[in-house]
């Protein structure tokens, strides 16, 4: 066989590092179209949807007369209650989310474990349905938060 790279050995290797630099840009462009095809985040970066689920559909109760005045005479069996949580409430009483920082979680069941169906900012205004309930170590109370109903925890409502 005829010498035709002469006296520069290495050029006789040329496919060596054309191999491998191919080789290197066929798996960078599958990495790409895998990351593409998935579309996989770090879990930190993934924000939760939200949520429309309606728990319930219980109809409100009309409130009572003496709604506006219950907020202000705690029951007397209210001992575990959060002290300044804002007392007892009472069936179609509006109570206003005050003191979480961000957002009060309103949940599907009365306990920090049930799934989370809304998270509302301090100032709204919640209707009372039911309760109160105690569970986890918390007074819940069952509120309507609009199209949906569901648990907070009395320490977050206040009277309005």
């Amino acid at each position: 066989m005829p010498r035709v790279y002469g006296h520069r050995r290495w050029l006789r290797y040329w496919y060596v590092p054309a191999a491998a630099a191919l080789s290197a840009v066929t798996a960078y462009a599958v990495v790409l179209a895998v990351d593409a095809i998935v579309g996989d985040e770090p879990a930190s970066t993934i924000e939760p949807a939200a949520s429309t689920t309606v728990i319930s559909q219980t109809p409100l109760p009309t409130p009572a007369a003496s709604a506006s005045n219950a907020s202000s005479t705690p029951s007397a069996a209210s001992g575990d209650a959060t002290p300044g949580a804002g007392g007892r409430f009472e069936a179609g009483q509006k109570v206003t989310v005050t003191g979480t920082g961000e957002c009060l979680n309103v949940r599907a069941d009365a306990s920090t474990d049930a799934p989370v169906i809304d998270c509302l900012p301090d100032g709204s205004v919640l209707t009372i349905v039911d309760g109160p309930r105690e569970a986890a170590g918390r007074t819940w109370w069952h509120v309507n938060i609009g199209a949906a109903n569901g648990w907070a925890a009395e320490e977050y409502l206040r009277a309005r």
